[in-house]
């Protein structure tokens, strides 16, 4: 309904904002009831053109008629008109209600968010017809209020590619497309996807490219159809199928935002598409062939019938006859009149007088035979000034035939051996007559029962309880051959009811990913609920193994080794922490290439799901009960699933470790269950883990010495831990967890006396772990001992071979000296000359924990090393360095001082030669009480 018309040019310019809300209408079949309707109902739609909204009153009554309304504005303003017009303040949204109040007393209240948009449209003409007879032009947008945002833009219905189009109050938008030079009306609508009714609808008035006379502007269209309205709501169409004849208009009427409107048949003249529209948006479509016409909304549904669809059953006119309404106009109106020719032969009752300059109209009538008919008017004083216009008649022959299908199943139990099944029935033509059904041959008294012309028709039968196959047929009344046909194995009513085959599963199975990358696994620690499938996946290059730490019982497992590409399945059954590492690369503890996986019950609130399936025989209709430990489960009776065969339903059971009896009983016969146990996982169980070690960091401050503690910690909470120190909290206490592993600094008394250091975490007090740590007694006085000098003497250094690392990496050393690798990490290594030959060349071989290998460098140089898995040569991935230097350099010789010490000062010691400070004195005491320190002297040197 336009607010306003204005000529503007050669196109005229409606801005529109209508919406017409529509209270849906609730029908039932096969039973009666009483429905008491409402009073009265208010309603409103409005037109908008910028802040000027125009309210129409919609509202509707049983009869008594409506005596006020009250308008609330939602800005402050209210009105008592029936239809008033407001200005709104300015752009915003605004609760617009309607209140009505009828002579009965009857009061009703509708409310509405409305959001202000304004948006110009200007459609312009940019050129002279096309080859093709079409007229090229420009369509530019703009948004005064910047609200409107994504709009779909429309010509005669059809979306313009690139819909939607964004548009801003910055950055207009500009359209070049084209329209039929036809000399016709052409509907050019711009709808925003954003705010529900903001639209613009034009009609551009096209140059008629085909017309060089006064005869102009000819159009064919049925004449006489009949309008349907197909609401669109909340993921429903209704009707769901509307019957039509060819010419009928259909407009879908949006009552809930965000769908669509969208043809199975994605070309042709039946095709369409709405795009996404908002409330009170209507969307026309003429359907010009006979047919059943499939539709769906695109973001709830799909093609043949799926989701949120419908269908629209087109017909022809009876006799297969059309007509058709010629229109045109003319700027002469001779007295002779005009002829209209259908495929070169002049019509009977031609000539026809003009009824004056103008628009001009005729009614005729063109067989549906699916052929292309040529239509022309031509002027009879003047036989040269012709307009011609190609019809394509409809198909009649091709009109869908009457069809019936239908679906059933059981709704309700045995009564004198006799069982309902409700029917859902779907047709396409049938009679105004109505439907026969027919069981096991015999029809049903009553019929023929109607048909529920907007949608499916339900429809309850009797069917006999004897266990047998029963034959059903829905049949038209008036046409023998549009039947549909179905059997149904009924329940025996005198059969007793059985339920057997109980079986209890917790949980649902989750597929959860671990990459078996290079040296890693990704992520190294993650936590599942058990039951769930673990699959490890090989994505580095290198061969390795996914192995848990444990070797025996349901939950370990070894992939072996395995390559890129590969894939490993693992079920963890019961809830728990479980090491894994790879066998080449990392050992049990989390050494190396390490990880954790982290099992919980899948609980809530204390309670299990568990999957009970079962098996039933003529069991009742009513349904089922569940019990846990005798206590029914509330929400029951169940329905079956299969009254005569499998059933599952998850059931909630405490999660306390225990054993727990479920019982299925079926809800009309006490005596008909079965039951089975589950000993359900414990949801208090604690899944914390934690270690620590103390080790001394330097030596004795003020009486005082502070000790590392490194914590080792899985599923820690988010409250952190408490350290104690025999017993008494350390000062700092509680601590944040900072990853798997945490160091935290204690300061203790340097008295000689032994400590218990405690970790608990704070949230579950129950994982805890302890260390003792020995310290020195600090009132000790300072002492150095057993001081001994070495010098031109095979000197042996140590290098640790940990877990993917040398310590230290780089060393330098004396020629001749031996450099001993002691193995000290759990995943075997080598250690291997980057040399392959030569008396400077070596190879350990792959050694494990605690092993010793003893290397003698013979040549000055730098010699380098390698470990062969996990490393190459040139200092790739875990490798060293060993620098071989002469025993003299420039006139000084390397020499090698030992010895212990007691009490050392935390500012370190100092090295003098011949009372002469060594350059990178003071030197740092370490933690073990013996030094060996390396420093150059001079050959003339004598005191040390």
């Amino acid at each position: 309904m336009p607010l306003n018309s204005t000529k503007l040019g050669r196109y005229q310019f409606r801005h529109m904002k209508s919406i017409l809300l529509i209270i849906p209408i609730i029908l039932s079949f096969g039973w009666s009831g009483t429905i008491k309707a409402q009073n009265c109902t208010s309603l409103f739609s409005f037109d908008m053109v910028g802040v000027d909204v125009a309210f129409m009153d919609q509202s509707t009554t049983s009869g008594s008629p409506i005596v006020s309304w009250n308008w609330n504005f939602g800005d402050g303003s209210n009105s008592s008109q029936q239809n008033p017009v407001h200005v709104f303040p300015g752009q915003d949204i605004y609760e617009v209600c309607l209140t009505i109040t009828t002579a009965n007393g009857c009061n009703d209240v509708f409310c509405f968010d409305l959001e202000i948009c304004h948006m110009t449209v200007t459609v312009t003409q940019t050129g002279d017809c096309t080859s093709n007879g079409e007229i090229p032009i420009r369509i530019f947008i703009t948004d005064m209020y910047d609200n409107a945002r994504d709009v779909n833009v429309s010509i005669d219905g059809n979306l313009v590619p690139g819909s939607p189009f964004r548009v801003q109050v910055d950055e207009p938008v500009t359209i070049n497309t084209f329209v039929p030079g036809d000399g016709l009306n052409h509907v050019i609508a711009v709808i925003s996807e954003d705010v529900e009714g903001c639209q613009v609808i034009l009609d551009f008035l096209s140059e008629d490219c085909t017309s060089d006379c006064f005869i102009s502007g000819m159009a064919l269209q049925f004449s006489g159809g009949a309008t349907h309205t197909i609401n669109v709501g909340g993921n429903f169409f209704d009707p769901v199928n509307q019957t039509i004849l060819i010419g009928d208009l259909v407009n879908f009427q949006f009552i809930d935002g965000g769908h669509t409107t969208t043809s199975d048949a994605t070309t042709g003249p039946d095709s369409w598409s709405s795009g996404e529209l908002g409330f009170g948006a209507t969307y026309p479509v003429y359907i010009t062939n006979p047919g059943t016409h499939r539709y769906y909304c695109q973001p709830h549904g799909g093609p043949n019938g799926s989701g949120m669809s419908g269908m629209i059953i087109a017909n022809c006119p009876p006799g297969g006859q059309n007509p058709v309404q010629v229109s045109f106009n003319t700027s002469i109106a001779n007295p002779a009149g005009y002829n209209i020719r259908v495929d070169g032969v002049n019509i009977p009752g031609s000539p026809f007088m003009y009824s004056g300059t103008g628009p001009n109209n005729q009614i005729i009538t063109i067989a549906g035979d699916g052929m292309e008919h040529t239509v022309e008017v031509q002027d009879v004083a003047d036989p040269t000034c012709i307009n011609t216009r190609t019809y394509n008649a409809p198909d009649c022959g091709a009109a869908p035939a009457c069809s019936i299908s239908f679906s059933g199943a059981q709704s309700g139990g045995c009564a004198n051996n006799q069982v309902p099944y409700e029917l859902n029935i779907a047709t396409i033509n049938v009679s105004a007559q109505g439907f026969q059904v027919l069981v096991n041959g015999v029809m049903l008294p009553g019929g023929p029962f109607p048909y529920n012309a907007g949608g499916n028709t339900l429809f309850t039968i009797q069917l006999p309880g004897n266990g047998q196959s029963q034959t059903v047929r829905v049949r038209d009344s008036q046409d023998a051959n549009c039947f549909a046909e179905q059997m149904f194995t009924t329940p025996n009513c005198s059969a007793p009811c059985n339920i057997s085959n109980v079986t209890i599963s917790s949980g649902s199975a989750v597929t959860h990913t671990i990459e078996v990358r290079d040296f890693d696994f990704f992520p190294p620690s993650i936590q599942i609920t058990n039951g769930d499938v673990i699959d490890f996946f090989w994505t580095g290059v290198v061969p390795h193994t996914s192995t848990s730490d444990v070797s025996s019982g349901p939950n370990t497992w070894n992939s072996g080794l395995l390559n890129q590409g590969a894939h490993y399945m693992v079920t963890v059954t019961d809830p728990g922490n479980y090491g894994y590492y790879c066998v080449p690369h990392g050992a049990p503890g989390g050494v190396g290439m390490a990880g954790t996986i982290t099992a919980v019950p899948p609980c809530n609130n204390g309670l299990v799901s568990v999957l009970v399936t079962f098996q039933a025989a003529n069991a009742g209709f009513t349904g089922f009960n569940v019990l846990v430990d005798g206590n029914v489960v509330s929400g029951g009776p169940f329905p079956y699933d299969d009254n005569n065969g499998s059933n599952s339903i998850p059931v909630l059971v405490p999660g306390n470790g225990m054993s727990h009896v479920i019982m299925i009983q079926d809800a009309e016969t006490s005596t008909c269950s079965a039951s089975n146990n589950i000993t359900t996982p414990d949801c208090n169980a604690s899944f914390c883990e934690i270690s620590v070690t103390a080790q001394q960091n330097g030596t004795c401050n003020q009486g005082n010495v502070s000790v590392n503690l490194t914590v080792q910690s899985l599923n820690g909470g988010n409250s952190g831990f408490s350290v104690t120190s025999n017993g008494v909290p350390v000062q700092g206490s509680p601590f944040q967890y900072t990853g798997n592993n945490t160091v935290v600094p204690v300061t203790l008394a340097g008295n000689g006396q032994s400590y218990n250091l405690a970790v608990t975490d704070v949230a579950d007090p129950s994982c805890t772990a302890q260390t003792s740590f020995a310290s020195p007694d600090c009132n000790l006085p300072c002492s150095i001992n057993n001081l001994s000098v070495s010098a031109g003497q095979q000197v042996t250094h140590v290098v640790e071979v940990r877990d993917f690392d040398f310590s230290p990496a780089a060393i330098v050393i004396n020629v001749n000296d031996i450099v001993r690798f002691n193995w000290t990490g759990a995943v075997p290594h080598t250690s291997t000359s980057d040399l392959a030959s030569g008396p400077n060349s070596w190879s350990s071989g792959l050694q494990g924990q605690g092993f010793q290998y003893d290397v003698t460098i013979t040549e000055i140089g730098v010699h380098p090393y390698y470990c062969a898995p996990h490393g190459a040569p040139g200092g790739v991935g875990m490798a060293g360095t060993i620098t071989a230097a002469p025993p003299c350099n420039d006139g000084a010789v390397q020499v090698s001082l030992q010895f212990g010490f007691v009490n050392g000062g935390a500012g370190g010691y100092n090295v003098f030669v011949d009372s002469q400070l060594v350059p990178g004195s003071p030197f740092v005491y370490p933690a073990s009480g013996q030094v060996q320190q390396s420093v150059n002297v001079s050959e003339m040197a004598r005191t040390i």
